[in-house]
């Protein structure tokens, strides 16, 4: 059973506004913000993300700059699944997505499209924006949408979405503690499979490249379970096992160089397919291949992988459970209801002929 979602103050806010406007206690042009925040009895911007939020869900309307939101007067069934405006925010830019997320937009927007809704890319991803909540803040208040969907974003971006009020579900993202709408990929139990299976065939130098936000400022859910479970094989967990680069080839050119220069890994664990083609092209050339001196993972899907000799293994994402969510979530927006749910679906490893004993001394 699932625990009831606490609601955040704007939340709650909200719904007290949406309850009262059922009752007709609001009708026509509201009071402005500053007087329904002192009624209300709470702050100005919490007030103003409330109002956003029935905006976002059909109950009130925005009458332009400077004139008060009106209270929507009809609310037949006819008006309540309404055509909403989606805004899709990637961690990169979709060109240089992973396989499996320009797969899952692409599908989304034709979708999304068919029943009667606009799902616009925003101008720049979150990486373009350096991560920074603050460029990510500006951007998306210059960029309207009814709803968000967000990729892979760090906590304090998706803490300026909530703060602002904006309907949003995060994709694969990091899990905040108040009630958030999210669809993610659980990478722990192919985890555990994967260094299972590499401490079968012999391996204690197991490395898991990170991007900077999986271990800063502190290591995230995934690389904590990673530490646990190399500590649980009596190997030891450091930032040796887990180290982040700069995310561009340079930086991970860097970052191998560094791996190998001393007690270079048996067995790499890397985020996606071009990793993946980085790190061989680096190994060759080292005169060095997979599998025989280095085991390679990739933590994602691809169908380039089906074209590539040895075969390697990777994890397997069940990616429809997430397109169903994401068709859930935004047909709640359109209606006008909270939706908070939090679906994680495992991911599977796929062993492949990228897995070898490692090399003897």
């Amino acid at each position: 059973m699932h625990p009831v979602p606490r609601l955040s103050l704007v939340d709650q806010t909200a719904l007290h506004l949406q309850q009262g406007i059922e009752a007709g206690r609001w009708r026509g042009p509201l009071p402005g913000v500053v007087r329904l925040a002192g009624e209300l009895g709470v702050s100005k911007d919490t007030a103003e993300a409330a109002l956003v939020a029935l905006e976002a869900r059909g109950w009130i309307v925005s009458r332009g700059r400077g004139r008060r939101r009106e209270v929507v007067a009809d609310r037949s069934p006819e008006t309540l699944h309404r055509s909403l405006r989606i805004g899709m925010l990637l961690r990169d830019d979709l060109p240089k997505s992973p396989a499996y997320m320009q797969e899952l937009c692409l599908k989304l927007v034709h979708d999304l499209e068919a029943l009667g809704h606009q799902p616009v890319l925003a101008p720049k991803s979150i990486g373009d924006l350096g991560l920074d909540p603050a460029r990510v803040g500006r951007m998306v208040a210059k960029f309207r949408a009814d709803a968000w969907i967000i990729s892979g974003a760090p906590p304090d971006v998706l803490d300026g979405f909530h703060h602002r009020g904006l309907p949003f579900l995060s994709l694969g993202g990091h899990v905040s503690s108040y009630p958030m709408a999210s669809a993610s990929i659980s990478s722990a139990k192919a985890v555990d499979a994967t260094v299972d299976h590499l401490i079968d065939l012999g391996h204690r130098r197991i490395v898991l490249v990170c991007l900077p936000d999986w271990v800063r400022p502190v290591p995230g859910p995934m690389v904590s379970h990673f530490f646990r479970k190399l500590q649980a094989a009596g190997l030891p967990a450091s930032e040796y096992n887990a180290p982040f680069h700069e995310t561009t080839p340079e930086g991970f050119g860097k970052l191998l160089e560094s791996l190998f220069r001393l007690t270079p890994p048996t067995a790499l664990i890397v985020p996606h397919m071009h990793y993946a083609f980085a790190a061989m092209s680096f190994l060759a050339s080292r005169g060095l291949s997979v599998p025989r001196d280095v085991s390679l993972v990739v933590r994602s899907p691809d169908p380039a992988f089906d074209w590539v000799r040895p075969h390697i293994a990777h994890f397997h994402y069940p990616v429809d459970a997430l397109f169903r969510r994401i068709l859930r979530w935004v047909d709640a927006c359109s209606k006008g209801l909270p939706d908070h749910e939090s679906l994680a679906v495992d991911a599977v490893l796929v062993p492949g002929e990228s897995l070898a004993p490692p090399p003897g001394p």
